[in-house]
């Protein structure tokens, strides 16, 4: 154990100077940055790096800053630290490994060693620590020294397996996950603290609380125009009590009496009122730097570059030519594969489940594609960017709640200094954000491109091919022909299809900056087709992602959720083949329609009369009851599946509350056995082609020539 009770000597006597130098011998063995330390003397407050002569001098002169004896910033780790005289603290053999590995990966071994650091300002220098040095470093260090006894104190004397911070982050997991109010969580503190008088707890929610936040998994709340048009956030907009466009009030109850009455006059002023919509963002770069804070997770973050793909199939993002033409292009950020790639998803739900609400909440996820395959899709491994408060969706304005996360990401490109564990030395971290992922309706607002008009495919751009149904009401997309070879029969084919042939080829792909060039020229003659009542625009704004200086070269901007797509189609095939009359497509205006157009005359609605001819996919009520009776005896082991069978009402003969995952399975594996006894054997080979096309895009493994196939 190191002896620091020197630190409370008098500078003159002989223990303040031995001790002085036993700290810089054991500090300049770790952490000298080019011959120099941060100083700790009272004077610089730990804000300049010196050399051993001018640290030495300073402590001599000034005296050694009395409430630093964690030296967390000279090297010295949590194991060193602990207080082992301690009769409530744990022994070294006892049962805490977990939670002090992580709190050794945190404040600990990511000082250990600085080796391999340019010299810099020290204020860039302390923005690299991968414990954040604030401006009063007294405060800092008692902040941490406290978490480190909580971390390292028995929850009572007998108690062998938890310490008090353990207990509590455990206590909070099951809060979380159960779903208990912080009222509840204060009630079993309380029964706690009475049945077991000697145990270390907090003695309510807020206390417990102010102990987890001080392991850093905090975020902002940034105050939002309560119509989405601006951030009250950055400098110029964070006192405003007032939108700036639409001059709606920041808060529920606002105090007119301010001299200002669009300003806030002070930090208490604000503390008073309550806002009317409140942004929650979790900053992404403290959460990119633990990453590499651990051993274990920084090891996994080299996995794209130390495993090569050997059998040249598609298994993760690293194998996809995305991955590929981004590296040629910046050779520089490949060159390091500690440099992170990411993706964003974007989703709203319904916070309250299935009940009677329209409220609904937009989380922004980031994915973390430097993981292996079986790392970065698992929910341990997402990053939770921000939480989009509702009740409605964000729409055209999720711009407006994603300005923090893009400036952050734009610093990150630039490069921000990380402690790598494994090397045990820092390095220069770059992030880029390769794509977004939702589904149809969230590219229209991630994207601007506008996919409610008869030019929806953002593939196709302006080359996109459709005809607006009559009687639907609805646009119908019928080009697809165009990607089939050139001497496909199918492209003669005229009955089959819209009643015309096709010999175009495939649209030509747009490059990043052509595309840009669209939405520059587009906004240009926005006022005037506006004004002149022409059709809406199909850019409807320049997205924030175009800020991000490399978006322009992503080979692929957006991509679309698989999720939603295959719960669809799989919808659309279960609610047509059971003619289920509110949600089947094969109705009296698709009929209709169908005549319009002059293709399958045995479909066509009979003369005058709303009554049309059963079509050939239609189940009959025996070939209803087969098939929802096959499905309803089908089960399936834990964890595979969802009980589907409560979703199938034999006496109605209809399937209702598929959700997302039930859609998956029924769609790849159960519907293909279930249709074969129910329709007739032509509509039962499309069907499971159908089928097995999403098993095979959906694979873990993917051959190319498979998919160009498909």
């Amino acid at each position: 154990m190191i002896d620091k009770s020197w630190i409370d000597k008098s500078i003159t006597t002989a223990e303040y100077k031995c001790g002085v130098a036993d700290f810089l011998d054991f500090a300049f063995q770790r952490v000298a940055v080019n011959g120099k330390i941060i100083c700790p003397c009272i004077r610089c407050g730990f804000k300049n790096m010196r050399t051993r002569v001018e640290v030495l001098a300073h402590l001599l002169q000034k005296g050694f800053s009395k409430k630093y004896t964690f030296w967390y910033m000279h090297g010295e780790s949590v194991v060193q630290h602990e207080e082992a005289s301690s009769s409530h603290d744990f022994s070294e053999s006892e049962e805490r490994a977990p939670l002090q590995d992580m709190l050794n990966d945190i404040f600990g071994s990511a000082a250990n060693n600085f080796d391999g650091v340019d010299d810099e300002p020290v204020e860039e220098r302390n923005n690299s620590f991968p414990i954040h040095i604030e401006d009063d470093t007294q405060e800092e260090s008692d902040r941490i020294r406290e978490l480190l006894k909580d971390g390292n104190r028995r929850l009572y004397p007998e108690c062998t397996k938890y310490s008090k911070l353990s207990f509590i982050v455990e206590l909070y997991h099951i809060k979380v996950l159960c779903g208990a109010t912080d009222k509840t969580f204060s009630m079993i503190l309380d029964l706690l603290k009475r049945a077991f008088p000697h145990a270390n707890l907090p003695v309510s929610f807020y206390e417990a609380k102010k102990m987890i936040k001080q392991l850093g998994l905090g975020y902002e709340k940034i105050h939002v125009c309560p119509n989405n048009c601006m951030l009250f956030w950055g400098p110029d907009n964070e006192t405003k009590s007032k939108c700036t466009i639409c001059n709606a009030s920041r808060y529920k109850a606002e105090d007119n009496t301010s001299s200002n009455p669009g300003v806030l006059d002070t930090a208490e002023h604000m503390a008073r009122l309550i806002p009317e919509k409140v942004l929650r963002y979790f900053p992404l770069t403290p959460r990119l730097r633990r990453l590499y804070m651990s051993s274990k997770t920084s090891r996994l973050m080299r996995w794209h570059s130390e495993f090569p793909n050997s059998d040249g199939k598609l298994k993760h993002p690293r194998d996809s030519k995305a991955w590929k033409e981004f590296d040629l292009l910046y050779p520089e950020f490949a060159e390091d594969p500690r440099n992170i790639r990411l993706a964003l998803a974007f989703d709203g739900f319904n916070p309250f489940g299935t009940l009677s609400s329209n409220i609904s909440v937009w989380p922004v996820m980031l994915y973390v594609y430097n993981y292996p395959p079986w790392c970065c899709m698992k929910q341990a491994s997402l990053i939770m960017s921000m939480i989009i408060p509702g009740p409605k969706m964000p729409g055209n304005n999720i711009d407006v709640f994603l300005q923090p996360l893009i400036n952050e990401l734009k610093e990150l490109w630039k490069g921000v200094d990380v402690y790598d564990s494994v090397d045990g030395k820092f390095f220069r971290m770059h992030a880029a954000l390769f794509w977004t992922i939702s589904d149809f309706p969230g590219l229209d607002n991630l994207s601007g491109w506008n996919t409610h008009t008869s030019l929806a495919c953002p593939s196709c751009n302006f080359d996109t091919v459709s005809r607006r149904l009559k009687h639907g009401m609805k646009y119908c997309f019928m080009g697809h022909r165009r990607w089939l070879p050139d001497n496909h029969e199918y492209r003669q084919n005229m009955h089959s299809f819209d009643g015309t042939t096709e010999l175009r080829g495939p649209p030509s792909t747009l490059s990043g900056s052509a595309i840009l060039s669209q939405i520059q020229s587009s906004r240009k003659r926005s006022h005037e087709a506006l004004n002149a009542g022409n059709n809406p625009l199909q850019w409807k704004k320049r997205s924030i992602f175009w800020d991000l200086p490399y978006w322009k070269d992503n080979l692929i901007r957006h991509c679309l959720d698989m999720m939603h797509i295959e719960k669809n189609v799989c919808d659309n095939v279960l609610f047509t083949v059971l003619d289920d009359k509110q949600k089947t497509k094969d109705n009296l205006a698709a009929r209709k329609d169908l005549q319009l157009m002059g293709i399958r005359e045995q479909l066509h609605p009979f003369t005058n009369s709303s009554k049309y001819p059963p079509s050939c996919f239609r189940m009959t009520n025996a070939d209803k009851d087969i098939f929802l009776s096959v499905l309803k005896s089908v089960s399936f082991p834990d964890g595979y599946s969802s009980n589907i069978s409560r979703c199938i009402d034999l006496k109605k003969r209809k399937i209702f509350g598929l959700k997302s995952h039930d859609s998956h399975i029924l769609m790849e594996h159960i519907l293909p056995i279930a249709f074969r006894r129910s329709l007739p054997k032509e509509v039962t080979s499309v069907l499971i082609e159908l089928c097995n096309y999403f098993r095979e895009v959906s694979g873990k493994s993917l051959a190319v020539d498979n998919l160009e196939k498909l």
